[in-house]
């Protein structure tokens, strides 16, 4: 199909922010960055060759000073894949810590430190939690502290064990055990497994929370003073019973992300309750008032970290205030019009490579296109990023109004999407049969299906 837009040059800046430092980008990886990009864009361009469109290159560079990741998060200091959200929260009365656990790994957060995390962590659950089971060592999807006994319960799958902190934080003998049988009058699904719980101190009860594939989230309610038994009247929806919930992820039907509830978390220190979901990119949580009819506080959910913008704009604002450029959106214009207005282009965007922090590794909007080489500072490397190419042309669609075609990014079939030329999303792999190759869902850069030929 015959692009109809009637642009046929495209100015694409090249901004490199770094600095002096640990996140330098040294002029080999500025040739190896524009090599990848040249190329990635060549065979976009390829796919429709009777649209005649080129591409017209500059770049600039700069180094800023002082900078600091993550600065402004919610919940301060912790690694990055931490604020895509957890697997588990615990509040530990013992040593008045918090811990989130995450895959095999888990940090340990100071409530009298800002809420910071402590020195030396994230630390791998193996071989710092005396007695784990293996299994248990890999993951976990629940974490309890018991308060009535000074236990502290870890729950995966259809079993649980019982650890001990004032035995050396050991495991109880005969443990793990099947949830099954032990957590007297639980229902069938919840013995299967357990995605979340909760001791909640302002009731003296336990929660625990369940996801459900084709059903939106339930949840238990257990007392401990009634033998640890669940009360009466219970399984619940989430939904209409936790105020301020409704409408939200939180209550949603699935199993995935953003859906349902990830993690709770008892908040001694202020006594406040906190509710987790995990997601793709930027994980979420609530913060709810149980003095205050249980409802969730105002300004909630809020990202774990932070969001999109506030990460990108930690060290982009900085970056265009430098070459002369307004902060914000107003110099992210300015610096299109620059590129675009030098090469006397018709259409333009710019394209920032970094290796400060971001939320994700890739991502376009807005006449922009966002490249970090993720990694422990002083050792990211563009120069191994061999898949530049692919990855900048899959923006580069975006940019022009190609919708993400691959399944995990929820995708729609009946989606209206395009810039330019409105089409609906046909190719999206959650919908389509048969589905095609494309650029779009599979990162080749010069194949195209028909959708994306007319989103592009």
């Amino acid at each position: 199909m015959a692009n109809e837009r009637l642009i046929n040059t495209v100015s694409v800046g090249i901004i490199y922010v770094g600095d002096t430092g640990e996140y330098q980008i040294s002029d080999d990886e500025k040739v190896h960055i524009m090599a990848e990009v040249q190329e990635g864009l060549e065979s976009l361009a390829s796919i429709e060759p009777t649209a005649n469109v080129s591409y017209i290159y500059g770049n600039l560079s700069v180094n800023i000073s002082g900078f600091e990741p993550w600065v402004g998060a919610r919940w301060p200091g912790l690694p990055d894949n931490f604020y895509r959200g957890i697997d588990a929260a615990l509040w530990s009365d013992p040593n008045d810590k918090i811990y989130f656990f995450r895959g095999s790994e888990y940090v340990r957060i100071d409530p009298a430190n800002g809420w910071r995390m402590d020195a030396g962590y994230p630390k791998p659950i193996a071989g710092n939690w005396p007695g784990f089971p293996a299994h248990f060592a890999n993951g976990i999807d629940a974490a309890l502290w018991g308060e009535p006994n000074g236990k502290i319960y870890f729950f995966r799958d259809d079993e649980y064990i019982r650890v001990n902190p004032s035995n050396g934080w050991n495991v109880d003998s005969g443990y793990p055990k099947p949830i099954s049988g032990n957590w007297p009058g639980l229902p069938p699904e919840f013995a299967e497994g357990i995605d979340a719980t909760l001791w909640s101190d302002p009731n003296g009860k336990i929660y625990f929370f369940k996801k459900f594939a084709d059903a939106p989230p339930s949840y238990v309610r257990i007392d401990p003073d009634n033998g640890w038994n669940m009360d009466p009247g219970y399984p619940k929806p989430v939904a209409g019973n936790w105020p301020g919930l409704e409408d939200t992820k939180f209550t949603k039907a699935g199993t995935g992300n953003d859906k349902g509830i990830d993690a709770m978390l008892w908040g001694e220190p202020n006594g406040k309750i906190y509710v987790f979901q995990k997601a793709r990119i930027v994980g979420t949580y609530a913060r709810i008032d149980p003095s205050n009819g249980w409802q969730v506080d105002p300004g909630y959910p809020k990202p774990i970290g932070l969001s999109f913008g506030e990460a990108e704009l930690l060290w982009r604002d900085p970056a265009l205030t430098q070459l002369g450029f307004e902060p914000g959106g107003d110099g992210l214009n300015q610096a299109v019009e620059f590129f675009q207005n030098g090469a006397g282009a018709q259409y333009g965007y710019v394209a920032f490579f970094t290796k400060f922090s971001t939320v994700w590794a890739a991502y376009a909007g807005s006449r922009r296109v966002v490249m970090r080489r993720g990694g422990a500072p002083g050792t990211a490397d563009f120069l191994d990023w061999s898949s530049i190419d692919r990855i900048f042309a899959h923006e580069t669609g975006h940019i022009f109004g190609a919708p993400d075609e691959y399944g995990s990014s929820g995708c729609n079939c009946q989606t209206i999407k395009g810039r330019f030329i409105k089409e609906v999303n046909g190719n999206c792999a959650n919908c389509a049969d048969p589905l095609a190759p494309c650029l779009m869902r599979s990162g080749a850069a010069n194949i195209a299906c028909d959708y994306t030929h007319i989103h592009v």
